[in-house]
């Protein structure tokens, strides 16, 4: 089951999460100790951020989380403006598209026979060719 994208107000929300939470990156604790360390403002990775009681697997997962937050929302971010910037061809393609399908002679046949009403291969160097003519950003 697919989950919907997150919306604006979410991002944000996590967002500040990720700005109130002690800077990154963080460390984990050596072999043995299950704890994740931060900076403790004094150049040194010896404040205590969490102290995991089952796994290093949880304690690699929590140090890793605000570089992997951080790398998560500005991924986000540049998909969002990819989305942006298309926008316009979106916008622009569905009225290109229905003119195409509507008044080109058939220059081919199926294999009942039949005309196509649309050559598909009309349709197609039509489609490019506005494709080419819409400026993307």
């Amino acid at each position: 089951m697919e989950k919907p994208m997150l919306n604006k107000e979410q991002i944000e929300e996590i967002e500040a999460r990720r700005e109130a939470a002690a800077p990154g990156p963080w460390q984990e604790g050596q072999e043995g100790n299950l704890r994740v360390y931060g900076p403790d403002g004094q150049g040194t990775m010896s404040g205590l951020i969490a102290e995991v009681f089952k796994g290093r697997a949880n304690v690699r997962f929590i140090a890793n989380a605000p570089t992997d937050i951080s790398a998560l929302l500005a991924s986000h971010k540049a998909l969002e403006a990819e989305v942006e910037r298309w926008k316009p061809v979106k916008e622009a393609m569905p009225a290109k598209v229905r003119g195409y399908f509507s008044g080109f002679p058939c220059t081919c046949k199926s294999r009942l026979g039949e005309h196509f009403a649309v050559c598909p291969i009309t349709i197609r160097k039509e489609l490019l060719s506005a494709l080419e003519q819409i400026e993307v950003k």
